[in-house]
């Protein structure tokens, strides 16, 4: 990537030219959390592409100015819980006949942003009815028109009373709602079951499983789950 940007050449013969890469810089961050493939390279990297009128940088998700010439627009929605909750989201502006020494060169309008709601935490070892205590939670969300994100931790749950939970029960509590992360903090010994008990019969019944290997591909999907709480647990 360092040698494809330096080695970019304007078209002399148009009337502006515009260089689009994504990538990460040192020194601002990883807003949202780092992406499968991705890189990040010295700021000193960009003087490179001074001779371009604008230089569209994609990988943060905020909006953010780095050059005269440079600018990340950001992402329009919020893509994770770690992603600039205070942070301005928008569409970003960028006028060519003006130049980047104009006040009006780059403006950012902004839109509204889907809410991220995180709901109190429910401790399970003080409730008799934990889905009832869900359900009471999911009504308390006001999604009319928003579809908000919601993020639920379920507190002091052992692994077997995880497990036993009502997803459809749940999932329809929570309809109104684009998604819903339930986060368990498991207690005693016993490890969380990393498949979901009805994994099976949706992929059975699931039009787009037609030539999947089930057994293969829950396999593999355990597997991949048991690194990533090796990872989260070190």
């Amino acid at each position: 990537m360092r040698d494809t940007l330096s080695t970019a050449a304007p078209d002399t013969e148009a009337d502006y030219n515009v260089l689009v890469a994504h990538i990460g810089l040192d020194g601002l961050g990883h807003v949202g959390g780092s992406e499968a493939g991705s890189l990040t390279l010295s700021g000193e990297t960009l003087e490179t592409t001074d001779a371009f009128d604008y230089v569209a940088l994609g990988h943060l998700h905020r909006f953010q100015d780095v050059r005269d010439n440079a600018a990340y627009s950001g992402s329009l929605e919020r893509l994770s819980w770690t992603d600039d909750p205070d942070g301005r989201k928008g569409i970003l502006e960028v006028d060519l006949a003006a130049g980047f020494t104009s006040a009006e060169f780059v403006t950012l309008h902004e839109i509204p942003v889907r809410p991220h709601i995180a709901l109190p935490t429910i401790d399970a070892s003080a409730t008799d009815d934990l889905e009832a205590e869900i359900i009471a939670a999911a009504e308390t969300v006001d999604a009319s028109g928003s579809e908000p994100m919601v993020r639920l931790v379920i507190a002091n749950i052992t692994s077997a009373d995880w497990s036993t939970i009502d997803r459809r029960r749940i999932g329809a509590a929570f309809k109104n709602c684009l998604h819903v992360e339930l986060v368990p903090e498991i207690i005693g010994e016993e490890q969380i079951t990393l498949t979901p008990p009805d994994l099976r019969e949706f992929l059975s019944s699931w039009p787009g499983a037609r030539g999947i290997d089930t057994e293969d591909f829950i396999a593999r999907a355990e597997h991949f789950l048991a690194l990533a709480d090796q990872e989260m647990s070190a």
